[in-house]
């Protein structure tokens, strides 16, 4: 992204989790937190409007078209995409000034925005989380009833390609229907591992 300096040290260490939609990185991520509070979730800004139990600020920075733009204007974001006919973005705030604190930080983005933190964040540590099939995958998006079915049909498509991305994540997680505590505790293993290594 224009205007942003590659960031190659820092106290704390960046934590990426991406995959395929309907690999359950929304669930591993939860718990991970819950897991590890010393770990700070980057909380990531979306043009759509909150849904049931989910709290602005905390779950995302729900944003209307106009207060996005005025973001990105004011140069508050990270990086951006427009994903799903929706603008998503991670603030510079959530990242930046907790890693220089030595805040570990964990932050959870598409494929496309896993490609753009990685340009930006050069020492930043990626899991790709994945279903054990496509199939699997869809029936997970299908319990997605808010997005419509063209959303998840899109959703499908584009899982096919963000599969190619795992060669290019540091760790690649398969979260089998049923064992996400096992993907939980792989990912939480993952984090342990980095931090002795930054130490």
């Amino acid at each position: 992204m224009d205007g942003v300096t590659v960031m190659s040290e820092s106290s704390g260490v960046l934590f990426v989790i991406t995959g395929t939609s309907g690999s359950g990185k929304d669930t591993i991520m939860a718990s991970v937190i819950r897991a590890l509070p010393g770990v700070r979730k980057a909380v990531t800004a979306v043009t759509r409007e909150s849904r049931s139990g989910e709290i602005h600020g905390q779950d995302h920075y729900f944003l209307s078209a106009t207060e996005f733009d005025d973001w990105l204007r004011e140069g508050r974001f990270v990086e951006w995409a427009n994903v799903y006919g929706r603008r998503y973005g991670t603030p510079k705030s959530e990242i930046k000034d907790h890693l220089l604190n030595g805040t570990d930080v964990i932050l959870r983005v598409d494929v496309q925005g896993a490609r753009s933190i990685m340009g930006v964040f050069d020492s930043a540590v990626v899991i790709f989380v994945r279903p054990e099939s496509i199939a699997a995958g869809l029936e997970r998006l299908t319990d997605r009833d808010t997005d419509g079915e063209m959303a998840v049909k899109l959703r499908i498509a584009t899982a096919k390609e963000e599969l190619k991305f795992c060669k290019q994540a540091d760790y690649v997680i398969e979260n089998k229907t049923g064992c996400v505590n096992n993907a939980v505790a792989q990912v939480i293993g993952i984090i342990h591992s980095e931090r002795k290594k930054s130490l």
